[in-house]
């Protein structure tokens, strides 16, 4: 057999060439064994097979590593995550190679490894060696069977597939019966309430991606939720199916210490229905996509903070919801508040009460009484800098609705 190998530890390269040559032989030896005396190597992909030697390459590696530091030490007793053997190893590699696999290609490795001790061990310390083997190669089957466990329990509740294609119905407005089927499967209420996150979960590889995604269902189970997830470009997306739960504040102070993980999330409203549904995962998304234009966000945002860096790059519901909400009430009462010509004024031309004032002919502390009154109207606070440039953009939206329907009329 021809091997190829790439590298899968960054020890691996600190090593000298001596023992490099040495641990490369011992792998090369154990997929020998391997092709000849077994069916489900021989019966691997190419691209499972690289990835069984970049793990054993890994493995073997974090042994010698091991042995020269606690190969003497008989009272070590130092619990060994097999985590990193599968960190350049995709969640799907599971599939292919199995727990059983894993573990019979460990006592092969042990097996060539105590064969050839000399390759690794001083003159005298031969056995020490050995034990140090057995010893390794024991925790790493142990922690393997763990690793192996959460995977099984982190895919075997929803199929991926269904997932990724809710999610991306979902983004794209299609209520088709393919979908209702796949939604059958959370056993959401016709009036559910929902709500969707979007972050920068740790994709490095899929296996830790699946633990975090893994930790978020938990989560949101306790509270009696459902999380649908799927990754999508360079981010996570969950959808949040909230139960009997009223209020997203619970699932966010269940979350939140998981949110400490991603360097970036936005959560969008909670909304009810599928069409619900579909309204806060685009505003999560559009949220999470124009949060570069407001530098100083916190983490995780909530999209409703975001609505003019949304609507500035397009997004036509926090437009919509800039008029209606904001825009529109003021518009509304201008001929009893004046809040409107006040706010436009003041956030158009000076951001100064004084000047204001003088514009419209009043007194700075009527600017100061309708300023207080237009929170009250809109939620949002002109004297806070990012506020106002939400009412900055939701006016500007209006007066160009406005100019676009008596030109239609």
């Amino acid at each position: 057999m021809e091997h190829i190998f790439m590298t899968g530890s960054p020890q691996f390269d600190t090593l000298d060439a001596q023992t490099r040559e040495a641990v490369e032989f011992i792998v090369i030896s154990c997929l020998d064994v391997c092709y000849a005396q077994t069916d489900w190597y021989r019966n691997l992909g190419a691209k499972e097979a690289e990835y069984l030697r970049i793990i054993l390459l890994t493995a073997v590696t974090d042994y010698v590593e091991y042995t020269r530091t606690h190969a003497l030490d008989k009272t070590h007793h130092e619990h060994i995550s097999a985590d990193n053997l599968f960190n350049l190893a995709p969640l799907e590699t599971t599939f292919e190679i199995t727990l059983e696999n894993v573990i019979d290609a460990i006592r092969i490795v042990v097996d060539i490894i105590e064969d050839h001790i000399e390759l690794f061990a001083p003159a005298g310390q031969e056995a020490a060696y050995v034990r140090a083997a057995m010893y390794f190669s024991r925790e790493a089957a142990f922690s393997a069977a763990r690793i192996y466990g959460r995977v099984a329990a982190t895919r075997s509740i929803w199929d991926t597939r269904d997932e990724a294609f809710i999610i991306e119905s979902l983004l794209n407005q299609d209520y088709s019966p393919s979908l209702q089927a796949r939604i059958a499967n959370f056993k959401w209420q016709p009036a559910e309430r929902f709500f969707g996150v979007v972050g920068n979960f740790d994709t490095s590889n899929s296996l830790h991606s699946g633990f975090i995604q893994a930790d978020f269902r938990n989560a949101i189970l306790k509270l009696g939720g459902q999380a649908c997830i799927t990754s999508h470009d360079s981010y996570t997306i969950l959808l949040v199916g909230m139960g009997e739960e009223s209020s997203r504040q619970p699932f966010l102070e269940v979350m939140a210490e998981l949110f400490e993980k991603i360097p970036a999330v936005c959560y969008g409203p909670v909304r009810s229905r599928l069409e619900g549904a579909s309204a806060s995962l685009r505003a999560a998304v559009n949220g999470f996509k124009a949060r570069f234009a407001y530098p100083d966000h916190p983490n995780p945002m909530r999209a409703e903070d975001l609505l003019a860096e949304r609507a500035l790059f397009g997004d036509v519901d926090a437009q919509d919801e800039l008029y209606d909400k904001v825009y529109a009430p003021m518009k509304r009462e201008e001929h009893k508040t004046q809040i409107l010509s006040t706010l436009k004024n003041y956030l158009f031309t000076s951001f100064s009460l004084e000047k204001t004032a003088r514009a419209l002919n009043v007194h700075p502390n009527t600017i100061r009484y309708r300023l207080k009154k237009s929170v009250q109207l809109t939620g949002w606070d002109a004297t806070d800098s990012h506020e106002a440039y939400v009412l900055l953009t939701a006016i500007k939206i209006g007066l160009h609705k406005d100019a676009l329907a008596l030109m239609h009329q």
